[in-house]
């Protein structure tokens, strides 16, 4: 590598690219592993650039939810999202993440907040609560899905022909 740069005869952006193709061969012998692993690493990043481009907006919300919530919890989550989609007249949410609680849309809410709720005791409710609350008791949701309490005893609500009333 030295002779490489002591040499009269060559360019400097010559000695340049010589040494550093000397240099890139030392580094292949010495860590051939890395290359293999460099690769695998390139393959993947590929993969996922693209797709992004072909996942619904559902399934954007669906791994947001999923990657937000705590790991001991994956399969009550994949539970309470499988129990979700089959009652999507009920309660349902928009590309953004906003519920849509029988067919309207509740403004500032955040289905990933709202979820990941069920599975926190928290001191302060998400946005749009009550209305996720509701729909939840309204579609009978597992009990053995909700980790947070307080969902089921604070402020108890009736549903009596789709209207809401708090129990006194």
């Amino acid at each position: 590598m030295q002779s490489i740069l002591q040499r009269k005869d060559l360019l400097e952006s010559e000695k340049a690219n010589q040494y550093l193709q000397v240099l890139q061969k030392f580094v292949k012998i010495q860590h051939p592993q890395q290359k293999a692993e460099t690769t695998e690493v390139q393959e993947t990043s590929i993969s996922e650039i693209q797709e992004p481009e072909t996942v619904p907006e559902e399934d954007v919300i669906t791994t947001k939810i999923l990657k937000s919530a705590p790991v001991g919890y994956l399969n009550t989550v994949k539970n309470i999202l499988d129990f979700l989609k089959d009652n999507h007249s009920i309660l349902s949410w928009t590309p953004e993440g906003e519920i849509v609680y029988k067919g309207q849309r509740i403004p500032r809410t955040n289905v990933v907040n709202l979820i990941t709720d069920l599975l926190r005791n928290r001191k302060k409710s998400p946005s749009g609560f009550k209305e996720f609350q509701t729909a939840l008791k309204e579609m009978k949701i597992p009990a053995t899905y909700i980790v947070n309490r307080k969902i089921f005893k604070d402020n108890t609500v009736k549903i009596f022909k789709g209207k809401c009333c708090n129990k006194t």
